[in-house]
C-alpha cells in the first residue's frame, strides 16, 4: 500500500532493504540499528511523526531513550496540536496539518465507511479489492 500511495511522488523512496529484510521486525528500533551499522555514526538519521506521538514501551532498550540516542526526531503538527504538548528540543516540521489521522481512517474502514478523499484512490482500491473493508 505504501508502494501505492508514493506513486508519481519522485522524491519519495521506499528502501527495498527493509522491505524486503528476512526477520526484520517493523520496530522503529531495530531499523534504527541496521540503518546506523550500515551507514555509520557519520550519518544524521532523522524520524518524522505526526505529533503526540506516543513514547511507551515496554521493553529496555527499545523505548524512546533508545530512539532518541540513535536518531534526531522532528514531528508534524496534527489538528489540536499545542507547541506547550512538545518537547522543547524537539524540531516541528512546518507543514499544513492533515484533517484526519490515520486513526480515523482505519476506524473508518472497521466499520466499512468509505475513504475516498482521505487516501490516494489506488490505496482505496487495494483495500476494498483485498478484503479489508469490514462489511455491516
Amino acid at each position: 500500500m505504501l508502494r501505492l500511495a508514493l506513486e508519481g511522488e519522485p522524491e519519495a523512496e521506499i528502501d527495498p532493504a527493509r522491505a524486503r529484510s528476512p526477520g526484520a521486525t517493523g520496530y522503529t528500533v531495530d531499523t534504527l540499528h541496521e540503518l546506523r551499522l550500515e551507514l555509520g555514526r557519520e550519518t544524521t538519521l532523522v524520524i518524522c511523526c505526526s505529533a503526540p506521538t506516543s513514547t511507551r514501551s515496554s521493553a529496555p532498550g527499545t523505548g524512546p531513550d533508545e530512539v532518541k540516542r540513535l536518531a534526531k526526531i522532528a514531528v508534524f503538527k496534527r489538528p489540536g496540536f499545542s507547541q506547550e504538548n512538545r518537547q522543547a528540543q524537539t524540531p516541528l516540521v512546518d507543514m499544513q496539518p492533515m484533517a484526519v489521522a490515520g486513526s480515523e481512517i482505519r476506524a473508518r474502514v472497521a466499520r466499512g465507511e468509505p475513504i475516498d478523499g482521505l487516501v490516494p484512490a489506488a490505496v482505496a482500491n487495494y483495500i476494498a479489492e483485498h478484503g479489508l473493508i469490514t462489511p455491516h
